[in-house]
């Protein structure tokens, strides 16, 4: 499924929403991570689940480019 084709799902028009989504560059409320993970056919905690790793990741790879 294209970011395009879930930002549909959900009814968004504003077809970058989901890549600022995935990005960090938009913060979805609780209404729109309900719409997305209905989207996914998966449970909310599933999408927290993912971002906390996602996130985990990109801190540590900061750390790594800072030479810490």
């Amino acid at each position: 499924m294209s970011q395009e084709q879930l930002g549909a799902m959900i009814g968004m028009s504003d077809h970058s929403y989901i890549s600022k989504v995935e990005s960090g560059e938009e913060i979805p409320n609780l209404a729109r991570l309900l719409d997305i993970a209905d989207a996914l056919d998966v449970n909310v905690g599933q999408l927290l689940k993912g971002i906390s790793k996602a996130s985990s990741k990109t801190q540590g790879s900061d750390s790594e480019s800072d030479g810490q």
